[in-house]
Order: structure tokens, then sequence, then C-alpha cells
């Protein structure tokens, strides 16, 4: 029998072609979105929260404390625990994070799961800094609610954008029916343009808002253009929605969140 060398086996290993490298992702829309590239993504994959990237919520908000040993990472999840503890004086313990590198103009979205059981507000957003202007003076575009659940309706989220002009409003706002929230992962994302914010759902619209004909309820028609925001994915107990108290039964609970993509155009 011929042996073969090992110079000849590493000559036959470099000519077996090399398996194809995975695709970048590309936004969850219906027909795509041309032009768009990834920019960033973080998929969770890591065994910590990527600390250079995110930073914990960790304010007392309505019926909750947000903690930040309430927030892991665990089988490529972004996992954030919801239990039942006394902290800061309230009954519940939360969590979140938020990116530390602001964003504007270009599509985002995240897959993610709410939790189960009554008493639980999830939000996945884009806000300004608190440091930005504030005042009202010229009208700002705030914040961009992506989806916004109650767990008390568990087949609900909703859209909306806030305003800053003078005092807060609330513009374009929508309800999103989904079925299987609490039980099935969902994506939704958000196009911001110069003039357009466009809501997906599972890569298909569910609402647009022209940036430069806002209706605001004190009869005035206002422009804003699109700013800097962070990111935040978070979940604390709260009286929205209609919601009277927290499912106790349902705890402990988690909001998991798949991925976060963000797109641009070069």
């Amino acid at each position: 029998m011929r042996l073969i060398s090992g110079l000849s086996l590493l000559l036959l290993a470099s000519m077996v072609p090399a398996a194809d490298a995975a695709p970048a992702p590309v936004p969850t829309v219906r027909n795509g979105l041309p032009g768009y590239v990834l920019s960033w993504q973080d998929e969770f994959d890591g065994a910590a929260v990527n600390t250079t990237r995110w930073s914990y919520r960790t304010d007392p908000s309505i019926w909750s404390a947000q903690q930040r040993q309430n927030v892991a990472v665990a089988d490529g999840n972004l996992v954030i625990h919801l239990r039942k503890e006394a902290v800061a004086g309230k009954e519940y313990t939360g969590g979140g994070v938020i990116t530390k590198a602001t964003s504007s103009r270009g599509f985002y979205e995240a897959r993610l799961r709410i939790p189960a059981g009554a008493g639980w507000h999830t939000s996945f957003r884009l806000s300004a800094p608190t440091t930005a202007d504030a005042s009202g003076a010229t009208p700002s575009l705030r914040e961009i609610s992506v989806c916004e659940n109650d767990a008390i309706t568990g087949n609900r989220s909703s859209v909306v954008l806030g305003i800053m002009a003078g005092q807060r409003f609330n513009v374009g706002g929508k309800t999103v029916v989904t079925e299987g929230l609490a039980t099935e992962f969902h994506t939704f994302g958000v196009e911001v343009t110069e003039r357009l914010v466009i809501f997906y759902r599972d890569g298909e619209v569910q609402q647009s808002v022209d940036l430069e004909h806002l209706n605001l309820k004190d009869g005035r028609t206002v422009a804003v253009v699109p700013g800097d925001y962070r990111i935040w994915l978070s979940c604390v107990a709260a009286n929205l929605g209609g919601t009277t108290a927290v499912d106790e039964v349902a705890l402990p609970a988690t909001l998991q969140v798949d991925y976060l993509r963000y797109f641009t155009k070069p």
C-alpha cells in the first residue's frame, strides 16, 4: 500500500472547498429593505451581558425595582427575570438593559417573547438620552416605542411616538394584535428615516407615521426630525393596560430576547 505523506495530506485538504460562511442578517421585512446592511448586532450567544455595549436598568419604577442580577444571557437569549421580592420599597423586581452608545436613522429589530401572567410591562423602545434638550421649545421626537406590551393582554402590543412640543404628546399610536406573544418569539422592527417611521411585526408593516405632519391633541401640526437614541429592552411590574395586580402564581417569569440588530444605509 502506498502511504500518503503529511505534505500530500495538507495539499489535499487545501483543495477541499471551505464551508460557506453564514450570510449576514438582513431586515426581517417582506420583500426586504434594499440598501440596508448590518451595522451591529447582539445575538446574546455569550455567557454574560456585554457590558461594553449595554448598561443595566436599575431604577425603581411603578411596582418593581429593576436589578442588575435579574439580567442574564442563557441559551442564546437575553433573559430578564421577574420575581416576587421586596427591594427598595417595591414588592417585585424586574430588569432591563440600555445601549451605552446612541444611534439614529436606520432599521432596528428585536425578536422576543413576553412573560406570561398579568402585571408586567415589556418595552422595546428608542429613547433620547436624558441629557438631550427636552424643553420642548422646538418640537422633537423623543421616543419611538417599537413594542410596548402589558402582559394582562397577552395578545396585544402597541407602537407610538413620544413628541416634546412644550409638553409630552403621544402620536401615531396603534395597537397590534399578535397571538402567542407569551408562547412564541415574534420579531418587532422599525425603520427610521428623515421623514417616516415605519413599524413592523414579523416582517409586515403595522403602522407608518409621517414626521413632517404630526397632528397634536392641542390642534397644532408640527414636523420633527429623528435624533440620537439609546435602545431599551426592559420589563417592569406596572399598573398599565387595566392591570390591578401582579399574577403571583405565574412568578417567577422571564422576558426573553433572541437578538437585537441595527441596520443602516452606507
